[in-house]
């Protein structure tokens, strides 16, 4: 099979709690409420009703949960932009992979493709799927609460020939495993008094910089534009004074002050973090390959020692995902596909 080692993405990312919606289900119950309690209505046109209803509350549901969950990590994703960290791990991540296939009995002195992705691309468009192959997707990115930085390698193997292969074995792999390091996380203190002061003086001054006392002075000269424009801006600004003066870190203050740690002394934590991440992705992979992971499991949760020099440990999880992490380390996995959109608009982010 053709091996390809694949890094979704050329530079750290963030990580937002968002996925997609379906309300198929509602929009399928609405249709039997709608042709039961409605004399004379035919059934298609009552399909056509609730699947029109099922489609606007889709895309409303899913509008406003993205632009919540964007909110959340604008601030923690704004100080990583202004520190310069989103850095690339993506050579040492690839040249993980190679290795770690070229170490192998079936690998050594195989050609492993490199392929990174371009925005809005997937592996679809860069890797035939049509022929067998074994697909090794890399990603790296924060938590969404800015706790950890996690790098994975979900591997897939698509081939007629393999034991289980389904009938469509282009689309569907014979195996799979997903392979999960979680940096060590970035402990946040209680909330003092300072940083309420250092919160109240960060809002004033990106308030200042929007633009709304222009936008203030041309309303109250007339212009209704401004006016609505200034309006909404005096609004975000009002509910973000009052999350900076309580007395506790709100979700979104949390992930700012740890991306501030993170970027603190050049990206330090971050530069460690990604070594980490490469290391030991490297070091699961070998270990994958050499058949010495613990076994994978259906339910429980099994754990080992990652390697002798270190206490970090390696899980065993069901559906085949293996994570690294330190022994009392405890970050969200579940939104590591789910990334914050590097195109956002100044409107939308404006917009809160």
């Amino acid at each position: 099979m053709a091996v390809h080692a694949v890094a979704a993405h050329d530079r750290l990312k963030s990580q937002i709690t968002y996925g997609y919606i379906n309300v198929g289900a509602t929009a399928a119950n609405a249709t039997n409420n709608l042709y039961a309690s409605t004399p004379g209505l035919s059934y298609g046109s009552a399909a056509a009703a609730g699947l029109a209803g099922g489609l606007i509350a889709s895309v409303l549901i899913n509008a406003e949960a993205k632009a919540s969950a964007k909110n959340q990590v604008r601030d923690a994703n704004t100080e990583f932009d202004r520190a310069q960290c989103k850095l690339s791990n993506t050579d040492a991540l690839l040249g993980a992979i190679e290795r770690s296939v070229g170490g192998t009995p079936w690998g050594a002195g195989r050609s492993v493709q490199r392929h990174v992705l371009a925005p809005d691309h997937s592996v679809d468009d860069l890797v035939p799927q049509d022929e067998p192959r074994y697909e090794l997707v890399a990603t790296y990115s924060m938590t969404p609460d800015y706790s950890a930085l996690v790098t994975s390698v979900a591997l897939a193997a698509y081939s007629a020939q393999l034991p289980g292969a389904p009938t469509r074995w282009q689309k569907k792999p014979a195996w799979s495993d997903d392979l999960v390091v979680v940096s060590d996380i970035v402990p946040l203190a209680r909330k003092t008094p300072a940083d309420v002061e250092a919160a109240i003086s960060r809002e004033t001054t990106r308030f200042a910089d929007t633009g709304a006392y222009k936008l203030i002075q041309a309303a109250n000269a007339g212009d209704r534009t401004a006016r609505r424009a200034a309006s909404g801006l005096l609004r975000t600004h009002q509910a973000r004074m009052r999350e900076a003066k309580r007395l506790e870190w709100t979700p979104r203050e949390a992930a700012a002050a740890r991306a501030r740690a993170w970027t603190a002394d050049d990206c330090s934590l971050v530069r460690s973090a990604l070594t980490q991440g490469a290391t030991d992705i490297e070091t699961l992979l070998s270990r994958l390959f050499a058949g010495s992971l613990p076994a994978r499991v259906e339910t429980d949760v099994t754990e080992a020692p990652l390697r002798d020099d270190t206490d970090r440990v390696v899980q065993a999880l069901p559906d085949g995902q293996y994570v690294a992490r330190a022994v009392d380390a405890d970050a969200p996995l579940g939104w590591r596909y789910s990334w914050y959109p590097e195109e956002e608009t100044p409107d939308e982010a404006s917009t809160e």
